[in-house]
């Protein structure tokens, strides 16, 4: 996205209990993350359907504005350095 900032943030694993509040967080604020030319991307190494289940079973994670990323094949997350070496 060109001209515009990017936050990528990571959680371990969907259906967690402490993630929702921390990505619920990042939902209420979006309007201030657009203001400043800031797109938002949440991630885990989850699939996309396993996101699509914990948006539909969690009420603070119906709505979100701004997408799921679903690295399955955990290439992302080990390039940036966000695995544990038992994770690997």
């Amino acid at each position: 996205m060109k001209g515009k900032w990017t936050v990528l943030f990571w959680w371990p694993k969907d259906f967690t209990f402490v993630c929702p509040t921390e990505i619920a967080e990042f939902n209420r604020n979006y309007e201030e993350f657009t203001d400043r030319d800031t797109t938002l991307i949440g991630a885990s190494t989850d699939s996309e359907f396993v996101h699509v289940a914990w948006r539909k079973d969690h009420k603070d994670l119906k709505d979100l504005k701004f997408p799921m990323l679903a690295d399955t094949s955990k290439s992302l997350a080990e390039e940036l350095g966000i695995l544990e070496a038992e994770e690997k």
